[in-house]
């Protein structure tokens, strides 16, 4: 297996092993969600870190932008679809619980909202197929469209396009921080 790969497989189990424990601790709940993208970013950007600097230090130096730039997407991609793959299992098979949770807070918001007769009428007019509806209705087409929004597969959907941009460009940015600055100070010391 090559070494990129490897480093991003590293990445994602680790980012995984993270999450399904602060399940198991009981700590996953919407407040600690931004930690664990995060976290999520953070170890997506070390993956590509890593792997530019194991590749680098292992093969010659007579490398160019282009294979350093692949190198890290390499990596990115493992990471990236690893992660999005335990994102969908663990949405869809571990805590399930998790988006019913949040359909529920929204039920809970929006009957707040509709204790004024204004509100509702302003939320029917979102939709023209929702005018003739009375608010229990509105309520429970109100989490359908919730549960589509926030289903596993639209989940993984996101975290797939979202972390392979951010790997994309930081295998990108990184590449060319490291020919500028590190990669160049080698070259002159071994010459």
């Amino acid at each position: 297996m090559k070494k990129t790969y490897l480093i991003g497989f590293i990445f994602g189990i680790l980012w995984c092993g993270i999450k399904f424990l602060s399940y198991l601790l009981n700590w996953d709940s919407w407040e600690t969600l931004s930690t664990f993208v995060m976290l999520n970013m953070l170890f997506g950007t070390f993956s590509v870190i890593v792997a530019l600097l194991i590749v680098n230090n292992k093969q010659d130096l007579d490398r160019n932008l282009l294979m350093d730039v692949k190198s890290g997407m390499s990596s990115g991609l493992v990471y990236t679809l690893v992660v999005s793959f335990f994102i969908y299992m663990y949405y869809d098979k571990i805590n399930p619980a998790y988006n019913q949770s949040q359909i529920n807070k929204r039920k809970i918001e929006l009957t707040k909202h509709f204790l004024a007769t204004k509100n509702v009428e302003a939320y029917r007019n979102n939709k023209p197929e929702w005018k003739s509806l009375n608010k229990k209705e509105l309520l429970e087409e109100d989490a359908k469209a919730m549960a589509h929004f926030i289903s596993p597969k639209r989940t993984m959907i996101f975290s797939l396009s979202g972390l392979l941009l951010w790997t994309t460009l930081n295998s990108i940015v990184i590449s060319l921080v490291f020919r500028r600055f590190l990669f160049r100070v080698r070259l002159k010391n071994k010459k």
